[in-house]
């Protein structure tokens, strides 16, 4: 998950190099886990109901909404070249 994250998150800030982002998700996340992860029940339960149902919405959700805004942009693109 830090591979994916680092990649992501450097793709959409553009930055190059990789120590920077490894860097700040170091800093960001192992707080995060620790303080996610103190009780053992509470971090199954996170990862039972709502982890589930956020991931299936954004795994079918935002492929769509790309799909459909990449059909949006070809159509409006042909217009202006039918236009010019």
């Amino acid at each position: 998950m830090f591979h994916c994250a680092k990649h992501s998150i450097k793709q959409l800030t553009g930055i190059k190099k990789d120590w920077i982002m490894i860097l700040t998700l170091t800093v960001v996340l192992i707080p995060v886990t620790y303080f996610m992860a103190k009780d053992h029940n509470d971090y199954i339960n996170f990862l039972s109901f709502p982890y589930a149902q956020i991931s299936a919405v954004l795994g079918i959700g935002l492929p769509i909404i790309l799909y459909i805004t990449a059909l949006l942009r070809g159509r409006l693109k042909s217009k202006k070249k039918q236009k010019a």
